[in-house]
């Protein structure tokens, strides 16, 4: 496999986590509108500020990550394996974000921290973050 193609498979896995967190945040826009009774304005402001943090925090935190990324996969020798994708200090990186998401969905589900509006927030700022980022992987 060539470094082109190992840089598409890491663009594409974090198009991936940004689907996967878009489709939860579905699940949390209707339970806030249905179970906990916010106004539909209420939950597109909080959405539309989310998207507003998440292009932020795309351009100036996970862009750089994708940069490093890519120049180390240009470092590796061909042919390159799919696991090459990431560093393996990433793996550790994603077990902990999947575990901060599922804390995020526990303390929603309690109706602490603003219940599921809070956690349609940040999972909204986090998809729009690694969406928007991932353009760097298939500009390679």
């Amino acid at each position: 496999m060539t470094r082109r193609a190992l840089s598409r498979i890491a663009g594409t896995v974090w198009c991936t986590g940004a689907l996967v967190l878009l489709a939860r945040s579905v699940a949390f826009f209707r339970i806030a509108r249905d179970r906990e009774h916010r106004s539909t304005i209420a939950l597109v402001a909080a959405v539309g500020l989310a998207a507003i943090v998440g292009l932020a925090k795309g351009a100036f935190v996970l862009r750089r990550s994708a940069a490093r990324n890519l120049a180390r996969i240009e470092r590796l020798p061909e042919p390159v394996r799919p696991w090459q994708a990431f560093p393996p200090a990433y793996a550790l990186l994603i077990l902990f974000m999947v575990g901060l998401g599922i804390a995020v969905r526990f303390v929603a589900a309690q109706g602490w921290l603003g219940g599921h509006i809070t956690a349609l927030a940040i999972y909204v700022a986090v998809a729009v973050a690694l969406a928007s980022s991932s353009k760097r992987y298939f500009e390679s």
